[in-house]
C-alpha cells in the first residue's frame, strides 16, 4: 500500500496522467479537431459559390450584349454607304441630263478611256500620266464635260475602298485639270466591285461627251 502511494506520487510529480483520464481526452480532442475541420470545408464552399456567381452573371451579360453591339456597328457601317451612293448617281444623272436638254453634248460619248491602278494605290507613274495627255489631248478642248466613275476590287472593306477610289479619282482629275482647267467634271464612286479579274476593277474610267 504504501510502495503503490509511493509510485503514484512519482507518476503526479512527471507530468502523467491516470489511466482513468487519458481516453475521455483524447476523444475530446478527436472531436475538437473533427469539428474544425468541418468548419473549414464550410467556409470554403461558401467562398466557392461567392467567386463564381459573378462570374455566371458576367458571361449571361456577354452574351446578351455582344451581338446588340455587334448590330449597331454594322448598321453604323452600312447606313453611310448608301446615303453617299444613291446622291451622287442622282446628281451626275441631272448634270447629264441639262447638258443633253440644253444641247450642249448628245447621248453618244466621243472618247472612252481606263487608267488602271496596282493594288492599294492611288499612285500614277508618270509615263501613265504622259499616256493619258497623249490619249485626252485630241478631245479635251472640244468636249463639254467629263465624267469619270472610280471602282475598286473586293479586296478590303467597302470604307476604305471608298476612300481609295476618291483618291484615284482626284489623281486623274488633277491630270485633266492641267490640259484645261475649265472643262466640267463630275465624278461618281462606284464603289467594289466582285471580280475574278480584281486587277481589272482596279481603275477609273473617263467619259468625253
Amino acid at each position: 500500500m504504501g510502495s503503490n502511494a509511493n509510485s503514484w506520487n512519482r507518476g503526479e510529480s512527471r507530468g502523467f496522467y491516470p489511466k482513468c483520464l487519458t481516453k475521455p481526452i483524447i476523444l475530446f480532442i478527436i472531436v475538437i479537431v473533427v469539428l474544425f475541420i468541418i468548419s473549414l470545408v464550410l467556409c470554403s464552399s461558401c467562398r466557392v459559390v461567392e467567386v463564381k456567381s459573378p462570374e455566371l452573371i458576367t458571361i449571361q451579360k456577354e452574351i446578351i450584349i455582344e451581338p446588340e453591339t455587334t448590330i449597331q456597328k454594322v448598321e453604323a457601317i452600312a447606313t453611310p454607304e448608301l446615303k453617299v451612293v444613291e446622291p451622287v448617281v442622282d446628281i451626275i444623272e441631272t448634270i447629264k441630263s441639262e447638258f443633253l436638254n440644253n444641247g450642249i453634248i448628245d447621248d453618244s460619248f466621243i472618247l472612252k478611256d481606263s487608267i488602271f491602278f496596282n493594288k492599294n494605290s492611288s499612285f500614277m507613274t508618270q509615263k501613265e500620266s504622259s499616256d493619258l495627255i497623249n490619249t485626252i489631248k485630241d478631245k479635251i478642248n472640244s468636249a463639254k464635260l467629263i465624267i469619270l466613275t472610280g471602282h475598286a476590287c473586293d479586296l478590303g472593306n467597302a470604307t476604305y475602298n471608298k476612300s481609295l477610289i476618291e483618291k484615284r479619282i482626284n489623281r486623274v482629275v488633277e491630270v485633266v485639270k492641267k490640259q484645261n482647267p475649265n472643262i466640267e467634271i463630275i465624278t461618281s464612286n462606284d464603289g467594289q466591285t466582285i471580280s475574278t479579274k480584281r486587277e481589272k476593277e482596279r481603275r477609273v474610267d473617263i467619259y468625253f461627251y
